[in-house]
């Protein structure tokens, strides 16, 4: 089911996010965050490339990038991407989280990273195994940079509340809830930062974490913004002095990032 609806959506999703004025601002503060650990050229593993977007920017910083998704659909609208820049890197591979490991027999990472909330849509018992298949993945000391969505959005709770739909304005509250993909929809999880630090743990130790769109709306409300682009970028700004990591679970999405602990002998 989840490979069918991201591949339904492949061919809306630039346009509905990538490109939308709020996907742009929400990803130049993803990659505000992510440029201090891209300062050596690292080896890069994407998991949830979607479209390529990231992937394809990534390469352009220098760094070897192997770029995966579960949908089939996403990795040739990234290929096709990646065709019309004629660039060798990134390399696009259709896997899911568990097959990795096999897919790639040997290969090891300084880095892996994931945008946008496609890890949300594994649950608590996955996310566990995913962190261990993530840190057979990395090199000693690799690091994980991964955007979730957040169980607390603030703009979501007002907007809804404010549309007098306040089961949609609550409903990441529970920590699970059917989200809209295109036509479709996907059970999504929704994590507190805590949570995920339990999760990764014993794998990984926390390094950071800070809110991505707090001020800048979720891409819903794109529409009522394209009309005002002045507000969305007094919002985008506000940001920039917003970046604390007690906000991030009220933002829209928020990043964290883990390193891989020593490996334990014995």
């Amino acid at each position: 089911m989840l490979p069918t609806v991201f591949d339904q959506y492949a061919a809306e999703y630039d346009t509905e996010f990538t490109d939308s004025a709020i996907g742009k601002a929400q990803r130049r503060q993803v990659w505000e965050a992510l440029a201090p650990y891209l300062d050596r050229s690292p080896e890069i593993l994407e998991v949830n490339c979607g479209t390529g977007e990231d992937a394809i920017r990534l390469a352009q910083t220098g760094s070897r990038v192997l770029a995966t998704d579960i949908a089939p659909e996403m990795i040739r609208v990234a290929e096709s991407k990646k065709a019309r820049s004629g660039a060798t890197n990134p390399e696009f591979l259709q896997s899911g989280f568990l097959d990795l490991p096999n897919r790639i027999q040997g290969r090891r990472f300084d880095l892996i990273f994931s945008d946008f909330g496609g890890l949300n849509c594994i649950s608590p018992e996955d996310t566990r195994t995913v962190a261990g298949v993530f840190s057979r993945l990395l090199k000693p000391g690799g690091k994980l940079f991964l955007v979730y969505m957040s169980r607390h959005c603030l703009w979501e709770n007002f907007y809804f509340r404010w549309k007098g739909n306040r089961q949609v304005a609550v409903r990441r509250h529970a920590g699970f809830a059917e989200a809209r993909v295109g036509k479709g929809k996907i059970g999504t999880w929704y994590y507190t930062p805590k949570e995920l630090k339990a999760l990764y743990d014993p794998e990984f130790s926390r390094l950071d974490l800070s809110p991505i769109g707090l001020c800048v709306p979720p891409s819903y409300l794109g529409g009522w913004f394209l009309k005002r682009p002045r507000w969305l970028k007094m919002l985008e700004l506000a940001d920039k002095f917003l970046h604390f990591s007690a906000l991030a679970d009220y933002a829209d999405h928020f990043v964290i990032t883990f390193e891989k602990k020593p490996e334990t002998i014995g």
